[in-house]
């Protein structure tokens, strides 16, 4: 998924552009969907002890962050659409890990190519 903000004007002109996210990562549940893709079987023990003792990689996942394309000709998906909900908008989303729903969209920082901090997503939702 390559993120963009699509604002529009009361005159129904578009603005689009190319945002970075910075969104709040649920460790243990990317963990155990990451584990299960791959066929390992959990039991009762834990993702992070299976991490720890099979692959030798500890559990630090604490944000994601979601990186705009960087060809202006590829576009990429509008994030503040307000009228998509929560189980619908991960559906939508490209790759296993942001269909996992372990990533807050919702507390998601977002920033312009620029740098210009724009606020969280459910903010930006909220405007739109």
């Amino acid at each position: 998924m390559h993120p963009v903000v699509v604002f529009k004007d009361p005159m129904g002109f578009r603005i689009t552009r190319q945002v970075w996210l910075r969104a709040p990562c649920n460790g243990e549940l990317l963990a155990k969907f990451v584990l299960r893709r791959s066929g390992v079987k959990l039991g009762k023990k834990q993702p992070r002890e299976i991490l720890r003792d099979k692959y030798d990689i500890d559990l630090r996942a604490e944000n994601l962050v979601i990186m705009p394309a960087f060809n202006d000709f590829l576009g990429g998906q509008a994030i503040n659409r307000s009228s998509i909900s929560r189980r619908r908008r991960f559906r939508e989303f490209i790759g296993p890990v942001l269909r996992s729903g372990s990533i807050n969209f919702e507390k998601a920082e977002t920033y312009l190519l620029d740098g210009t901090f724009l606020g969280s997503l459910d903010r930006l939702m909220s405007l739109s």
